[in-house]
Order: C-alpha cells, then sequence, then structure tokens
C-alpha cells in the first residue's frame, strides 16, 4: 500500500523528512480519491502502513525522532489536543479520514453552469466539456477518456452513449458495461448535445477516433487544467475531477431517482454502492423532504 506514496509523488528523490500529515492528507485528496476512489478505510490502512514502517525505521536508529520542538508543535502533548500527528515518544502517529464517513463537496446546478462558463471565457472550452459530461453521465476520467466515434450514437430517437460494449474498452474493476442514455429536451440534452456534436464532427468516417482522450497525455494533464478553472471559478479544492461522478449520484438522489436506476446508469453491480458511497444529502434536502409529507389541513381544523 505504500506504492500510493511513491506513485502521488512520482519523485525517486522523496525525502523521509518531507512526509508529513500535508502530504498524506494532499495525496488522500489527489491520489487515493481522484484517482483510484479508495474509501476512507482503505486510505486508513494506507497511511497505517506507511506508519508502521516509519515507526520501524525509527526504533532500528535508521531515522532520528522527532524533536522536542516538533513534538510540541504537531504533536499530542498539548492537553486535549487531538489533531496532532506526531506522539510524545516522537514517532508518527498519522490522522486517518473517518471510515465510516466520505467528505464530499456538493455542488448546485448553478454553481456548474457557472464553472462551465468560466472555463469557456478563460479559454479552457475542453475542460468545460469534460466538466457538463462526467457531471451529466457520472462518467470518470477512465471511461470517457477511452470513448471512439463508434461508441457514440446521437442519430437514434434517443442519443445513447455505449460504455464497455467494446472488447478493448477496460472498464473498472466491478464496474458493468451500460448505455448512457440523453434524453431529448431534458437539461442534460441541453448541455451535452452541442458537445457531443461538436465532438463527433468529422469523425463518421473515423469510427476508432477518440473523441476526448487524445487532448490530454493522461489524467494527471486533465487534473492539472481541471484544478486551474477551479480556482478561477471559486469551486472548492476539495472538488476533484471524480467528485463530478459523486455528485451526478447525489444529483440523481436529490430529485428521487431510484437508487436501482442511478446504479445502473453509474455502472455499480449493486445499488447499495450508489446509496452508500455515491450519495452525500446535503442537509436542506432533509428540509423539503418533510415539506413534502402530508396534505394541508382543513379549514375547519387549520384554525384552531
Amino acid at each position: 500500500m505504500y506504492k500510493h506514496l511513491f506513485e502521488y509523488k512520482k519523485n525517486p528523490g522523496l525525502r523521509v523528512m518531507d512526509i508529513n500529515q500535508t502530504l498524506l492528507d494532499e495525496m488522500m485528496i489527489d491520489h487515493c480519491r481522484a484517482m483510484y476512489d479508495h474509501s476512507n478505510l482503505y486510505i486508513g490502512k494506507i497511511f497505517t502502513v506507511i506508519q508502521t514502517a516509519l515507526n520501524f525505521c525509527i526504533d532500528k536508529d535508521k531515522i532520528d525522532r522527532f524533536s522536542a520542538e516538533m513534538i510540541l508543535k504537531h504533536g499530542r502533548s498539548a492537553p486535549g489536543r487531538q489533531d496532532g500527528w506526531i506522539t510524545q515518544q516522537g514517532k508518527y502517529a498519522f490522522i486517518k479520514p473517518n471510515p465510516e464517513k466520505r467528505e464530499v463537496e456538493i455542488l448546485t446546478y448553478a454553481q456548474v453552469d457557472h464553472w462551465v462558463a468560466s472555463c469557456r471565457q478563460w479559454g479552457y472550452d475542453l475542460i468545460g466539456d469534460t466538466i457538463y459530461l462526467m457531471c451529466y453521465t457520472g462518467m470518470g476520467y477512465g471511461e470517457w477518456s477511452q470513448l471512439q466515434a463508434r461508441d457514440i450514437d446521437l442519430h437514434g430517437q434517443v442519443p445513447t452513449i455505449h460504455i464497455g460494449r467494446r472488447s478493448d474498452f477496460r472498464l473498472k474493476r466491478g464496474a458493468r458495461a451500460r448505455k448512457i442514455y440523453i434524453s431529448p429536451n431534458s437539461p442534460q440534452y441541453q448541455r451535452l448535445m452541442p458537445i457531443l456534436t461538436k465532438h463527433m464532427n468529422g469523425l463518421e468516417d473515423h469510427p476508432t477516433a477518440l473523441v476526448f482522450g487524445d487532448y490530454w497525455a493522461d489524467d494527471d494533464a486533465h487534473r492539472r487544467q481541471f484544478n486551474q478553472t477551479r480556482a478561477v471559478a471559486g469551486i472548492p479544492s476539495t472538488f476533484t475531477p471524480y467528485c463530478c461522478r459523486h455528485l451526478y449520484g447525489t444529483w440523481s438522489a436529490m430529485e428521487d431517482v431510484h437508487p436501482e436506476k442511478t446504479a445502473r446508469n453509474m455502472g455499480h453491480s449493486q445499488y447499495s454502492t450508489t446509496k452508500k458511497y455515491y450519495t452525500h444529502m446535503p442537509e436542506e434536502q432533509l428540509v423539503e423532504a418533510n415539506s413534502r409529507i402530508g396534505v394541508p389541513l382543513p379549514p375547519e381544523l387549520a384554525a384552531v
């Protein structure tokens, strides 16, 4: 599991002194969640393996214990302090995410529209296209980057995107092949059809041509531009490309789409996965849900 740390840094010169709580928190957001969608439980195990390896080196005198100054600054020596990641013995004790909770920033429809408009204003049209594509279909980079012209049918009664239909289409482990329907005259249709039509233009005679995947060398290159536009649009820094997939699942729940339908649209084999990991209900939605229960009182009772 410690390989994730080195995959994240992609730097053979990573020094032990650089490994701290901040580095692991960044890895959690940009690598474990954004690239692999790891659960908090799995991320905690990664932190534990890294911590155990470092503390083993301390016990064997391969690396030094933390100084008293570092313990005071980042440790748990202060009464009641629970945010430290260094023990009183000068060893590592990384703070792990709550295994029962997954914090995901939930954006409104208006926020996403503003974000895409900002992308287009600043010349990042392609990033804006992928933001709409991810938020309104639930696809992640690993899926939309593989789309070829033959996977997209815009001429049927209902435009359709085929995920995993080809034998060479690599699906994420546990994911199912599926069709993504673009319902005519829907908000989804209004946003996606101009994008799909633009990118499919000229590809009729090239069925194996990539529709989106040849604009970025890899997901890291896409994420860097994604992060740049996120900052310009005022979107929270915790919102990663993979959060768009969570946003799709949450929007579906907010619109009372049955979890099994959402699971099929997202390619989950079990809708319990959709409900447990991809639905994050804001408090205001609970208020709205209660407002729909019951019927108005008759006038004679309402006055009592």
